[in-house]
């Protein structure tokens, strides 16, 4: 089961009424954590700027924010926040998991760029298909490259370096 970590503050009511009764405060905690499936691993109350800190073995999140939820409700505490700790055990898996994403990522970013080269080429290569079609109806229709743009006579001329004559074109 996963770790977490609370911390928190008491109101100076509740600061009042332990010093008027006091109490081991961990034992009054481990009924509510053992009722939601947890179990209270320490308790300590603490110098600064938390009255305590408890490490708390719990099931899942939810069990923790229930929890938390039953603590604020209390009135008893003015702040509290809750850590999800990490093994190391979890952190080396956390690695690998980062890792396989990385790699994954590197894999698809690869390939969106090699499928926007190759979109890339098929649009060029459709551009000079057409002007080698403008091309090839201007020449049956009695046109000469002379007449044509720049870009259409380059197209001619390529395509007589690979030995390709539009029909009619001498």
């Amino acid at each position: 089961m996963p770790f977490y970590m609370f911390q928190g503050s008491y109101t100076p009511e509740a600061i009042k009424a332990m010093t008027e009764n006091p109490h081991d405060r961990g034992a009054a905690a481990a009924p509510l954590i053992e009722a939601l499936g947890g179990r209270l691993h320490n308790f300590f109350f603490c110098m600064g700027s938390d009255d305590v800190v408890a490490i708390i073995e719990a099931p899942d999140d939810n069990a923790v924010l229930a929890m938390s939820a039953a603590v604020g409700g209390s009135g008893a505490m003015s702040a509290g926040r809750t850590t999800k700790l990490l093994s190391s055990a979890d952190a080396v898996e956390a690695d690998v998991d980062l890792d396989r994403a990385v790699r994954i990522l590197t894999v698809v970013n690869r390939e969106a760029h090699e499928s926007r080269l190759v979109e890339r080429v098929v649009e060029e290569a459709e551009h000079e298909v057409h002007l080698a079609g403008a091309v090839h109806d201007l020449v049956v229709r009695g046109g000469h490259p002379t007449n044509l743009s720049f870009k259409a006579a380059r197209t001619m001329q390529l395509l007589n370096t690979v030995g390709l004559h539009p029909p009619g074109y001498t």
